[in-house]
């Protein structure tokens, strides 16, 4: 689990565009909510809820959306890795105003 969270975050920072880092943060903060609520659930510290472990339990629908989610966070790494760190860099910042 350590470590799909530090390659997330280390995506989450290499990436500059605004809309691939709010996405890839999503994801991030999707997968570490539901892995710490799991595991308090389990240790007895949180009230128990129908909320699966992320790529562990067996949920159909859980393991589906985590795969979508991935797939877009892998797709979001591979035209940073094909292009280099300056896919996402903004050119002109003026015309964010």
């Amino acid at each position: 689990m350590s470590v799909v969270i530090g390659r997330l975050v280390s995506i989450t920072f290499k990436t500059r565009d605004v809309f691939a880092q709010m996405l890839v943060g999503g994801v991030l903060a999707l997968f570490v909510i539901q892995t710490a609520v799991n595991v308090g659930m389990n240790l007895g510290l949180l009230p128990v809820t129908g909320l699966p472990l992320p790529l562990m339990s067996y949920g159909g629908s859980s393991l589906i959306s985590f795969a979508v989610l991935f797939g877009l966070v892998f797709s979001i790494y591979r035209q940073l890795a094909m292009t280099g760190s300056h896919i996402f860099a903004r050119e002109n910042q003026s015309d964010l105003i």
